[in-house]
């Protein structure tokens, strides 16, 4: 599971700020252990948010593509043992015992570490984060990791403006990032976006096993999309094609607004990932 340990040269400068403002622990003393730390990684379309130190106790990443709304939440090395197939599962905050139920799973990670995750965490959430002092995560009924997250506050922040930077720099009006704006709002899940038949057909024509590309869209301040496009250029044109074709010019969103009440111009981004399985039929033995 790769992760980025750069920070971005060319985004703004509010999570740069945020970062070297409240996320560097400071210590007077020589430290004996590792010191757990808050820590922002950037990279172009990825934002991800690490608390981490002793390599023996439990860390934490949430991670997002900005203008996806939709955040993972990963703890590794906590007290789940083992893979767990996908299934029910939890987050559980303390102290205010607020939690969010959702799919979680578990996995072994080439070191012999276990990795457990929840997918799909809508950005709501981060503010039951940020106020928390631990999270846990739950597979099943049973604890699979739990995390202490003091300042938790100020490393959400960070992570947020992480987000914002990329989408202002992909063309959102900043106004919607200050206090009581607001980005825009998928009328529908972006899942139901391109039909199934158009992914069917990029399957079969694409080429390649699995195709895994990330676009962003321009959402004019009457939430239709007047522009598409690959976040990278080593998307293929066909794959550019079934995803764009179907939301160019569909108003998939209600608009973006500035701190008083206004409609701007807001950025959001969506993924196609598609996984090729093959089977091996083996016929009866002839006689």
């Amino acid at each position: 599971m790769p992760f980025s340990t750069k920070f971005g040269e060319d985004c703004g400068m509010m999570a740069t700020v945020l970062v070297s403002a409240f996320l560097t622990l400071q210590t007077g003393a020589p430290q004996t252990q590792p010191v757990p730390r808050w820590a922002v990684k950037i990279d172009p379309a990825h934002c991800q948010l690490e608390r981490s130190g002793d390599p023996a106790a439990a860390s934490l990443i949430v991670d997002t593509i900005p203008g996806s709304d939709s955040y993972r939440v990963f703890i590794l090395n906590g007290e789940r043992q083992g893979a767990a197939p996908l299934g029910p599962g939890s987050l559980l905050f303390a102290p205010s015992q607020a939690s969010l139920a959702g799919l979680t799973r578990a996995s072994v990670l080439p070191d012999g570490r276990t990795v457990a995750r929840m997918e799909g965490v809508e950005p709501a959430v981060l503010d039951d984060m940020a106020g928390a002092d631990t999270i846990a995560l739950t597979i099943g009924s049973k604890v699979a990791g739990t995390v202490s997250i003091p300042n938790a506050a100020k490393a959400i922040a960070a992570l947020r403006a992480c987000s914002a930077d990329q989408l202002i720099a992909w063309g959102a009006d900043a106004a919607q990032f200050a206090p009581g704006g607001r980005p825009p709002i998928a009328v529908k899940s972006r899942d139901e976006w391109i039909p199934n038949r158009d992914l069917v057909t990029l399957a079969a024509t694409s080429g390649k096993a699995d195709i895994d590309a990330t676009f962003r869209v321009a959402v004019s301040p009457d939430g239709s999309i007047t522009d598409c496009r690959a976040v990278t250029d080593r998307t293929a044109s066909t794959v550019v094609k079934t995803a764009c074709g179907p939301v160019l010019n569909k108003t998939l969103f209600t608009p973006a607004r500035d701190p008083a009440g206004a409609a701007v111009k807001g950025v959001a981004t969506f993924r196609v990932q598609l996984v090729t399985q093959f089977s091996v039929i083996r016929e009866p033995a002839r006689r």
